[in-house]
C-alpha cells in the first residue's frame, strides 16, 4: 500500500530559473481596483494567500474571487521622489535556492515630485518552503541623449 502511495506523489519538475506567467486584475474583466493603505505606510510588499487578506488590502468596484488553493497574489507599493513611468514586470522562480522574485521596472525622469505606484501579480501557488523577494528597478532617462541621436 505504501509503495502505491509513494508512486502517486508528483515531484516538482522545476530546475534552475524560470519566468512564470502571471495575471493582473485586468484578467478579471478590467475591474477598477486600488490598494488600501494608511498614510503611515509608504512602500510595502505583501504575499497574499487567502481571500481575507485580499479583502483587507484591496478595494475594487467588484472584488475578484481568487482560488487561493491554486494562486498567490503578490502586491505592493513603492514611493519615489522622481517621476516614474511603468516599464515592465516579471516573476522569476529559482528552483535551486527556492525563491520567487517579483521584479518591477520603471523609467525615471529628473522631475522633483513624490509619486506612489502600486503593482501586483497573480501567480500559480508558491510552495510553502519558498521565499518571496520584491525588486524595484529604476532606469534614469536622459532626454538629451535621445535628442542627440535624432530619435526625438
Amino acid at each position: 500500500m505504501l509503495a502505491g502511495m509513494a508512486g502517486s506523489c508528483k515531484k516538482d519538475e522545476c530546475t534552475g530559473k524560470i519566468t512564470i506567467s502571471y495575471q493582473t486584475f485586468d484578467y478579471f474583466g478590467g475591474i477598477d481596483c486600488g490598494i488600501i493603505i494608511d498614510d503611515q505606510s509608504r512602500g510595502f510588499n505583501f504575499v497574499i494567500d487567502h481571500q481575507s487578506g485580499l479583502e483587507s488590502l484591496v478595494e475594487c468596484s467588484t472584488l475578484p474571487v481568487i482560488d487561493f488553493e491554486k494562486y498567490t497574489l503578490l502586491l505592493g507599493s513603492y514611493e519615489s521622489d522622481k517621476d516614474l513611468t511603468y516599464r515592465s514586470q516579471a516573476v522569476i522562480r529559482d528552483c535551486e535556492i527556492q525563491t520567487v522574485t517579483f521584479r518591477i521596472s520603471y523609467d525615471t525622469e529628473q522631475k522633483d515630485t513624490s509619486m506612489l505606484v502600486d503593482y501586483h501579480a497573480l501567480i500559480p501557488k508558491i510552495p510553502d518552503d519558498y521565499e518571496v523577494e520584491f525588486e524595484i528597478q529604476t532606469w534614469q532617462i536622459n532626454w538629451l541623449d535621445f535628442r542627440e541621436t535624432g530619435w526625438i
